[in-house]
């Protein structure tokens, strides 16, 4: 932990009336996120700060990142209330907000800790029907929520389409790369317009759901956790991201008809695989200044390009 983060920590700690409790940094991407260990029990707090290289400059947000650091605390308090879902709930500060905003302008929250711990590779791979369920259930607790998140739509294409293209100015990726990018973008934007005309192709995501951000708890309960990235989008979406979770073809099916099942939503398999891409494209602009001159990026773009970016049949 540098001493400028130390700092931040300890401040925002003051503010929940927390001086003197141990934190320990759990990981650092989007957010610094810290268990930390008091007297009064055991949270995590998360503080919107970045790691360098990481940008979210591509995603379409009408709000600042404190009212969306706000909305997230709000979205979970209104999760905990209405969904059989185990979920985290924010804890005030002591002025009785669910935020706080610390030295610099970041923001921070202080949430319950879920007793539980993330899936391994093995079990992971056997989850893929209890995920589609636990998506599917999360998106009918989500309903009614109507707060500042970001949105998964048109306009994010057209930036991430400008986001790549500065990327290919930098190096970062070559023309042919950012041909197959910018055709799977157009295709994605296709299939946008098609589900805007289809009733309940949209909902509230989680859009992150990854390994490090499910807990398996005691007696196989899975929890979401980590909604900083949550925002208004389509349900095929949160489909295709999971699915680039998983190793086979046959769990990433056992997944979209599990959701199908729970939902009542019809999901196309080539929507799901369309979404997919949509999950490494993000991922792709969001890094590409942080992992450009590392050799694994490039062999990973390469990869992508000849597989998951290709659009032919997604039927767009």
């Amino acid at each position: 932990m540098t001493a400028s983060d130390a700092s931040l920590v300890r401040e925002a700690l003051a503010q929940y009336g927390l001086g003197g409790a141990q934190a320990q940094l759990l990981r650092h991407n989007e957010n610094l996120t810290y268990r930390i260990d008091a007297d009064a029990g055991r949270y995590v707090l998360r503080i919107r700060k970045p790691v360098p290289g990481f940008s979210l400059s591509t995603m379409d947000a009408d709000a600042t990142p404190l009212a969306l650091a706000q909305s997230e605390a709000a979205l979970l308090a209104h999760l905990s209330q209405r969904s059989e879902l185990a979920v985290q709930t924010p804890r005030p500060t002591l002025a009785g907000t669910l935020t706080c905003v610390l030295s610099g302008g970041y923001s921070a929250s202080l949430l319950s800790w879920l007793d539980g711990a993330t899936p391994d590779k093995a079990q992971w791979e056997t989850m893929a029907g209890d995920l589609g369920e636990m998506a599917a259930r999360l998106h009918r607790a989500c309903e009614g929520f109507g707060g500042a998140r970001y949105r998964y739509s048109h306009r994010l294409i057209s930036n991430l389409q400008t986001e790549l293209a500065t990327a290919h100015e930098r190096a970062h990726l070559s023309a042919g790369q950012l041909s197959v990018c910018l055709s799977a973008l157009s295709a994605i934007d296709r299939i946008m317009t098609r589900l805007d005309g289809e009733p309940r192709s949209t909902a509230l995501l989680h859009a992150d759901l990854s390994p490090g951000n499910v807990v398996l708890m005691d007696g196989g309960t899975l929890a979401p956790i980590d909604f900083s990235l949550s925002g208004y989008g389509y349900r095929a979406q949160e489909c295709g991201m999971l699915a680039t979770q998983f190793r086979s073809r046959s769990a990433c099916e056992e997944l979209r008809l599990s959701y199908e099942r729970v939902s009542g939503c019809r999901i196309r398999p080539e929507e799901q695989d369309a979404f997919a891409a949509l999950s490494v494209l993000l991922f792709a602009a969001a890094q590409h200044n942080r992992f450009a001159g590392e050799a694994w990026f490039q062999t990973s773009l390469d990869a992508w390009c000849s597989g998951c970016f290709v659009s032919d049949h997604w039927g767009a």
